[in-house]
């Protein structure tokens, strides 16, 4: 073998390899340095499990055939009853809650008249325990909005947005706040004198049909916006707010004449001689 050439290929392949590696170095020269990556694992995403419904209904407590609730009773079963009637609109004096006292039975009563068929006691059996339940349904008072007052303002012979309407409203109402129609007589010169029937009317912080504020109506379990934007609100608490500071309309009517009120006053606080 010719080793002469085998040294000359040998010379060769070293200066090819040579070549190559500046080469190789010129380039990465020139490029600027390598940015080395890694790989990172992409997050875990966990599924979120479904979101609670905006409104459960909890399980009412049993009502066995046999029970009766009636003055001095007790329970679970009294506290729903209760719950329902204030949801329906039915108003209850001073209470315990979970005692059927006087003044939950007078309003038991007063839904018994109101729901013929259930008799015509002020006492809960199964049949009006059902009745209240399924009447009342469920949510919060304070959030109600006009959607809970469908059923009237599809019967009423005015607009619901008209003072005409306030007053047919507040005229339905008095039963369940245990008045008679005659009490209207005197609330409707009062509420004239205090925004003409307007549920928008405002004066400052008093707002509203009863020229109420925000501390009364939250007082009542309803929201400042709630109260604003519905007529049959500001009735209900305007009512509730007579009925706890003065019995009835027209002894609150007496209490304002009796303090010299002025129909043209700008004061509420003139006009009901420190209602508020």
């Amino acid at each position: 073998m010719d080793h002469g050439v085998l040294g000359r290929r040998a010379d060769r392949a070293r200066q090819v390899s040579r070549a190559v590696a500046c080469v190789a170095a010129f380039s990465a020269l020139v490029a600027g340095p390598t940015l080395v990556t890694t790989s990172v694992a992409a997050p875990v995403v966990v599924a979120p499990t479904a979101a609670p419904p905006a409104f459960v209904r909890a399980a009412l407590p049993a009502f066995p055939s046999e029970m009766v609730l009636q003055i001095g009773s007790r329970g679970p079963q009294v506290v729903v009853v209760q719950r329902a009637l204030v949801r329906h609109g039915y108003v209850i004096g001073r209470h315990v809650l979970g005692l059927y006292g006087r003044t939950t039975a007078d309003a038991v009563l007063r839904f018994k008249r109101a729901h013929p068929g259930l008799g015509p006691t002020n006492r809960v059996g199964p049949r009006t325990y059902a009745a209240l339940t399924a009447v009342a349904g469920g949510g919060n008072t304070g959030e109600r909005g006009p959607e809970a007052f469908v059923s009237y303002r599809s019967r009423a012979p005015e607009a619901w947005n008209t003072p005409g309407y306030a007053r047919w409203y507040a005229a339905q109402r008095l039963r369940a706040y245990g008045w008679g129609a005659g009490q209207m007589g005197c609330l409707r010169p009062m509420w004239i004198a205090e925004s003409h029937w307007g549920f928008r009317e405002s004066s400052g912080q008093y707002v509203g049909i009863p020229q109420t504020t925000v501390g009364v109506a939250e007082k009542y379990g309803f929201t400042w916006s709630a109260y604003r934007a519905t007529p049959e609100i500001q009735v209900e608490v305007g009512l509730r707010y007579i009925r706890d500071r003065y019995g009835s309309p027209c002894k609150a009517w007496s209490f304002w004449r009796a303090q010299g009120a002025r129909q043209d006053s700008t004061d509420p606080q003139q006009w009901w001689g420190g209602w508020y």
